[in-house]
């Protein structure tokens, strides 16, 4: 049957009603029974502690809301109400980050997405030095560019099994996917180490640009795979992770110039054919 009009008198009334019933139900909610804090793990204390403040929210919702229904222009009741949605919105939107805290693994990627992250952004900073012609020198006394290829080499190695770890866990092992993600996250910044440390050995301003290219790709590449991961997207990760293997066999490819002859990076780049 079609709704009667909100301003005819009838649906004010069932308005009021509907709240006063919504009152009834809700209060007394917000007792929780007794829990052992020290028995629950801190993703589930998060999760009851937005629970309660939903309930607490909504109480106050449907408290200041009655008035508006019932008819009241009062700005200070119409700004109170106002206020009190933007409260229960906000309170939703905390509870479903705590449920998703809830998920295995969800911690880890979390954490390996922010040090990606923070990586990708400290490769923009050296490619941009590098643009200007200042990359400065940040590798230690006595090591030499070819050390750090050789280091850019295995960590390239190492991030390429990573990939394949992310995948056999998507597709067998969701639980493991925080495991992967974070096994790719300690890779990462030891690749852009070694990549900024071979730019300022590096004479060749191109070779230097070039390189910290290869190794931003491959970052952003896995930072892709990290996010898809978080969302168990299965096509976004076979993307992501072809797109990755891609990165890393560029970079690598890239090395043969002046690793001429190495069976180490040979045997490198048929691991990301």
């Amino acid at each position: 049957q079609p709704s009667p009009k909100v301003g005819t008198p009838k649906a004010q009334k069932d308005m009021v009603n509907a709240v006063d019933h919504l009152l009834d139900s809700s209060h007394g909610i917000s007792t929780v029974p007794s829990l052992d804090l020290g028995l629950l793990s801190p993703a589930a204390e998060a999760l009851l502690g937005a629970a309660r403040a939903i309930v607490h929210t909504t109480n106050k919702l449907l408290d200041v809301a009655k008035p508006v229904v019932q008819g009241s222009k009062d700005p200070s009741s119409m700004n109170a109400m106002s206020n009190a949605v933007k409260s229960v919105t906000g309170g939703i939107q905390a509870l479903m980050t705590a449920a998703n805290g809830l998920k295995p693994g969800q911690k880890e990627l979390n954490e390996a997405i922010e040090v990606i992250q923070a990586t990708s952004v400290d490769l923009d900073s050296a490619a941009l030095n590098a643009t200007i012609g200042s990359p400065g020198n940040s590798a230690p006394p006595g090591k030499t560019a070819p050390k750090c290829q050789e280091e850019i080499m295995e960590s390239s190695k190492e991030l390429a099994t990573a990939v394949k770890e992310v995948i056999t866990a998507a597709k067998s092992a969701p639980e493991n996917l925080g495991k992967a993600a974070k096994h790719t996250s300690d890779v990462v910044p030891r690749l852009a180490t070694a990549a900024k440390q071979a730019d300022g050995l590096l004479r060749d301003n191109t070779q230097q640009q070039e390189q910290l290219a290869l190794a931003k790709n491959v970052t952003d590449g896995v930072l892709e795979l990290t996010c898809a991961a978080k969302e168990n997207n299965m096509n976004n990760i076979a993307q992501a992770a072809q797109a990755t293997s891609l990165a890393i066999h560029g970079l690598l490819a890239a090395l043969k110039l002046s690793m001429a002859g190495s069976a180490a990076l040979e045997e490198a780049l048929g691991m990301v054919k």
